[in-house]
């Protein structure tokens, strides 16, 4: 997991800790290359911030969103509410956690990284929270469905 994001130094001018205040509620830990807070203002809400360079798991994850909405392959994914521009700060819908015991035996082949931590549980039905990392461009859209080892 990647440190605490210390406001101060992420973002480093006046604005950007004015905005990061207003929009970043509690942390809620990090990946390895995102952290994650409550939205400051609304409690359905959950805010990615990328802490590294190069990863655009926010933008891979707006990207997937768009192409899925509308697709029977929708109802796996937690929902992307919006992203910044420059795709550095993304909002999400707020899912209930999950544990290994309450998540599927099969789910889409294109998944990947399939950790618990990385599902959760939306309208009561298992979606995926991580999926900045998948297998999408690969195998695209497929209805195939793989055995889930949940680690």
């Amino acid at each position: 997991m990647s440190a605490y994001i210390n406001v101060d130094d992420h973002f480093r001018t006046g604005l950007a800790r004015d905005l990061a205040f207003m929009v970043l509620g509690d942390y809620k830990g990090a990946g390895t290359y995102r952290a994650l807070f409550d939205h400051a203002t609304d409690p359905t809400l959950v805010v990615k911030v990328e802490t590294g360079t190069r990863s655009f798991s926010n933008v891979h994850e707006y990207e997937i969103w768009k192409a899925v909405q509308g697709t029977p392959w929708e109802k796996w994914f937690a929902p992307v509410v919006d992203i910044s521009p420059a795709g550095m700060v993304l909002v999400m819908k707020r899912c209930e956690v999950a544990t290994a015991r309450c998540l599927p035996d099969k789910v889409p082949a294109f998944f990947t990284d399939l950790k618990a931590e990385n599902w959760g549980f939306l309208d009561g039905r298992p979606v995926c929270l991580d999926y900045g990392n998948h297998l999408l461009y690969e195998r695209g859209m497929t209805t195939r469905m793989r055995k889930a080892r949940w680690s």
